[in-house]
């Protein structure tokens, strides 16, 4: 089944409504979708074929160009949507400036119905000041209640509604409902508009809040355009908890725009609360961007759990490599934890002072706990695989001892046991399919390792 919820309205069920919103590419996208040409089938995982037209996410990222929406149900609206200063409000705190009716889809026919109290309750709105669209007047109840004196309250309140001419809306924008959008991403490079950025607003009093996420398997740097002014921007570290002030931003046509740089499905909260009369800010950059001071080479002692079937000797990695590319018995299939020990030299002819310092591991499949001369620097899992080692380095202890636990996850264990008599397997599953033609994941500490300062 699909991971939404049945009542929910998707992204693509609003392209009869919205098709200048969602644009042109989405609107030939979700044509392709429903002709179903040939009846597609596409293979994920491997082995699981199903239909290749299902509605796939990972194509609605942003859906509606830089606003955001949610569904409510005709109840809720009912009892509890309340206009105050042009904003329909609900008691949980959320509010909208805009309220869109879709029109007829194949899972709801039937636009043209709406029960008298419904459609009350949408002129009551449009009276108190709210923004309503409504592709299709509404005709008829779709209940036999007070029949046929229902049918011609609906028809009534009908004709005091205003209906989308052509029944969609063919704008790119709200702008002319007073309503620009609330985010735009463009993308550095090339100066477009960034796709595969995925965000969300949050307001408090005096307090507004964006989170803003990296879809991408690549690094990038965006300009973001946000619908907030007039105070400073503060950028928040989702993986360290670390806020700064904003080091470089601008106030543009009502607007707070500043560049970020996001690690391969990385993420950012911009959070903007304090006040200021500042129309823009160049005193730095929001990002470190650190230099490199030397990297750290083979050969690097490592040890495996020999109750997960490592070998019961180290192993000497005169270069970093997956483990599955290894011809040690107990390594190529391992999986569970592996300690990495090696040293380096420490203080590093620099050329200058020195701030911060970093070790990166390059890349790492999956998750390592690094250690420096003892002291726990951290646990990393995504990029940029990299901790602050400042405070854990030594200068009258040289050489620096490194200490870095890389664990993986469990696939190559299964699919190196799929080939053994059962009594020699570690593992044990209730889903032993297709695990012959599989291939090994990638594993371990892969580098390069390197230090970094600032």
């Amino acid at each position: 089944g699909e991971e939404l919820p049945r009542r929910a309205v998707r992204p693509e069920q609003l392209v009869d409504a919205l098709p200048g919103i969602l644009g042109a590419d989405a609107v030939a996208r979700q044509k392709r979708r429903l002709a179903n040409d040939a009846q597609p089938l596409r293979e994920l995982p491997a082995g699981v074929f199903h239909s290749a037209n299902m509605v796939d996410p990972q194509q609605w990222i942003d859906a509606l160009r830089g606003y955001k929406y949610d569904s409510i149900n005709p109840d809720a609206l009912l009892r509890l949507a309340k206009v105050r200063d042009g904003r329909i409000e609900l008691p949980g705190g959320a509010s909208y400036r805009l309220l869109v009716l879709p029109p007829s889809r194949p899972a709801s026919p039937n636009a043209e119905l709406m029960t008298p109290q419904l459609a009350g309750k949408l002129r009551g709105l449009v009276k108190d000041g709210a923004k309503v669209i409504l592709p299709q007047r509404p005709l008829r109840s779709p209940s036999l209640s007070d029949y046929p004196a229902c049918d011609e309250a609906v028809q009534q309140i009908g004709t005091e509604l205003e209906v989308l001419d052509g029944g969609a809306y063919q704008k790119d924008s709200f702008d002319d409902i007073g309503l620009p959008p609330d985010f735009v991403a463009v993308d550095l490079d090339n100066r477009q508009r960034a796709s595969g950025i995925a965000w969300t607003h949050r307001a408090a009093p005096g307090m507004d809040i964006y989170f803003i996420c990296n879809q991408q398997e690549l690094t990038r740097t965006i300009e973001v355009w946000l619908r907030v002014a007039g105070r400073v921007p503060e950028l928040w570290d989702p993986l360290s908890g670390e806020s700064r002030p904003a080091d470089r931003w601008r106030i543009e046509s009502g607007r707070t725009v500043l560049p970020l740089r996001f690690w391969a499905n990385g993420s950012i909260f911009v959070v903007l609360c304090q006040p200021t009369d500042r129309t823009s800010c160049q005193d730095g950059s929001n990002w470190s961007d650190p230099r490199e001071l030397a990297e750290v080479p083979g050969p690097w002692r490592v040890t495996f759990d020999t109750s997960r079937g490592g070998p019961n000797d180290a192993v000497i990695f005169q270069k970093l490599e997956s483990w599955s590319l290894r011809s040690e018995k107990g390594v190529k299939h391992y999986s569970g934890t592996a300690t990495y020990h090696n040293r380096f030299s420490w203080p590093i002819a620099s050329g200058g002072r020195v701030r911060r310092v970093w070790l990166d591991l390059g890349n790492v499949a999956n998750v390592a706990r690094v250690s420096v001369n003892g002291i726990d620097c951290g646990v990393v899992w995504t990029a940029p695989y990299r901790v602050q080692i400042t405070d854990a380095l030594n200068p009258g202890a040289d050489p620096q001892q490194i200490r870095i636990e890389v664990t993986n996850t469990w696939a190559n264990r299964l699919i190196g046991d799929r080939g053994l008599p059962p009594q020699d397997r570690i593992t044990r599953t209730t889903s032993p399919y297709r695990l012959e033609d599989s291939a090994l994941q990638e594993a371990g500490l892969l580098g390069p390792v390197r230090i970094l300062a600032e």
